[in-house]
Formats: C-alpha cells, sequence, structure tokens
C-alpha cells in the first residue's frame, strides 16, 4: 500500500506525493489540467495554510477559534459538541438508562411522539385492554431504537473526522466526545425530574427533538460525501454559519483555485517551452561556432 499523498506533502516530501497521486488519479488531461496535478496543488495550499495556523491548535484556542483565521475551528468544534448533545436528546439517553421507567408508563422522531400517545393510551385504558396497548407502546420503542441505530447513532462520531484538518483531527475528534459527555451527563440528570413532572410527555420532549434536529442539521452541517478534505477546509472558509453561504462560496472559491492552477500551469509550460528554446538555440549558436571554426582551419591549413 502507498503512503498516503497528504501525509508524504505534509512532511515535505512533495515529489514523492505527487507521484503517488498520478499513479492513483491518472494523468489524463482535460482543458490542459490534468485531476492529478489539480489535487496536488490544493493539497499543497492547504498544507501551508494549516502550517501557518499550526500554533494555534490547542484546545483552549480550538474552541474560541484563535487565531484559525479561515479555517473557523471554533466554529468547527461548536458544531461537533452540539451534533453530540442533539444525539442525546433525542432520546437514546432515555431509551437506554431509563428503558424500565418507558415501559412501566408506556421511526425515529415519530415513533417517539406514538410510544407517548399509546403511552397515555395504556395508563388510560381498561384493564383487559392495557397489555394490548402497551404492547404497541413498546413496539414503537423497539422501532426507534432500530432507526436510531441504523442512521444516527454513527453520524456524530463520524462528522468530526470528516470536517477537521489534518493537523488537529484528534483534538476535534475529543472535542465531539467532551459534546457527548456534556450531552449525556445532562441528560441523565434530568430525566429522573423529567419523567416525574410530565410522565408521557417525556416521550413527547424527545420527537419534538428529533425534528428540532432535522432543521438544525440542515441549516448548519455542510455535506461531507465525495468531497476531500481540501473541499471542505474550503466550505468552511465563508464567514457565514449557514449551509447555503458555505456552498455558495465553495462553488465560487473552487473555481477561483482552478483558475489559479491552470494559470501556474500554463506559466510553467511556459517557462518549460521558453528554456527549451534557449537550450535549441545555444546548441544551434555552438554548432554554428564549431563549423565556422572548422573553416577558418581549413582555410589556414
Amino acid at each position: 500500500m502507498p503512503e498516503s499523498p497528504r501525509y508524504l506533502i505534509k512532511v515535505g516530501r512533495e515529489e514523492e506525493g505527487r507521484y503517488i497521486l498520478g499513479r492513483l488519479r491518472g494523468e489524463q488531461k482535460t482543458d490542459g489540467l490534468g485531476r492529478a496535478e489539480t489535487e496536488f496543488q490544493e493539497i499543497c495550499q492547504v498544507v501551508q495554510l494549516e502550517r501557518e495556523s499550526s500554533y494555534v491548535n490547542s484546545y483552549w484556542k480550538m474552541f474560541f477559534g484563535i487565531g484559525s483565521g479561515k479555517l473557523h475551528i471554533g466554529r468547527r468544534v461548536q458544531l461537533v459538541i452540539w451534533l453530540q448533545i442533539l444525539q442525546e436528546w433525542i432520546g437514546i439517553a432515555g431509551i437506554t438508562i431509563y428503558g424500565p421507567t418507558i415501559f412501566e408508563i408506556a421511526a425515529q422522531g415519530i415513533s417517539m411522539f406514538a410510544a407517548g400517545g399509546l403511552a397515555r393510551a395504556t395508563m388510560n385504558a381498561a384493564q383487559a385492554d392495557k397489555g394490548k396497548v402497551g404492547g404497541a407502546a413498546t413496539f414503537f420503542v423497539f422501532l426507534y431504537t432500530a432507526v436510531f441505530g441504523a442512521t444516527w447513532l454513527t453520524v456524530p462520531w463520524i462528522y468530526p473526522a470528516e470536517i477537521f484538518p489534518l493537523e488537529v483531527r484528534a483534538r476535534g475528534n475529543a472535542w465531539g466526545v467532551v459534546g457527548w459527555s456534556i450531552g449525556n451527563g445532562w441528560c441523565v440528570l434530568l430525566l429522573p425530574t423529567i419523567f416525574q413532572k410530565l410522565n408521557e410527555k417525556t416521550l413527547y420532549l424527545f420527537g419534538a427533538v428529533n425534528i428540532l434536529t432535522i432543521f438544525t442539521t440542515w441549516a448548519f452541517y455542510v455535506e461531507t460525501n465525495g468531497r476531500s478534505l481540501e473541499d471542505i477546509d474550503l466550505l468552511f472558509t465563508s464567514r457565514s454559519w449557514f449551509v447555503w453561504d458555505n456552498e455558495r462560496d465553495f462553488v465560487r472559491l473552487k473555481a477561483e483555485q482552478g483558475d489559479r492552477v491552470r494559470e501556474e500551469m500554463m506559466g510553467k509550460a511556459a517557462a518549460k517551452s521558453l528554456e527549451e528554446r534557449r537550450d535549441t538555440l545555444v546548441g544551434e549558436e555552438a554548432n554554428d561556432g564549431k563549423e565556422t571554426k572548422e573553416v577558418l582551419v581549413e582555410h589556414a591549413a
């Protein structure tokens, strides 16, 4: 297995990184620009940006975004923390820790509302019907757990690894764990009181947080699927927190970056062509000088 091109470029082994990118991406060119060369230039630019801000990689400075400039590390830290907190408050902590309480009073989001309604129906039902209605409430609790495990469970743990630069990825994941600790601890401490005061309406609260999470994710969390680490950094250069502004600025910056790389490539090609022409002229002059010298020697003889 080859070394990571990003790692090689990061440690100063640019030629090796460029060679591996060429083997992985191919050297085919579109409009005079190869995919491997484009990605190589993007990685070099991002590595340089990360080096310039590497002195602000402490946890404290990351949290407040001190010195991170256009990388907006502080915003990313806030996103991963609140993503973990929302995960706990959509109901999984309550289901996991207080399952017996829920069964006694009793698809993600919808399942919480349904379980809450059926829990109330169980409490109001006649003694003969409690088993049937309670079984339906239990079904929705299990449905919620199944949907959560198949979808949302892994997202808050994977997302930090995809949005932080290489320089601070480990610390970024650590901030995600901090968010989980806050959300889980907060939820566990408050749930006994909430269940006591709200009873089955606690499940309505969980359902409402599910709905809130949908809109929060849509508005503030950029899509990372199919994007390189360099693209993610470009997405977060926008000053706005909203996804639609991030995407708009990303398209503009990506076009500007492509033009800049293309200009650099054209400049390199022009310089190489000029150097070849100069070498050709020097060679021709040397040949002419040699021929002239031979003619003079023959004439002297």
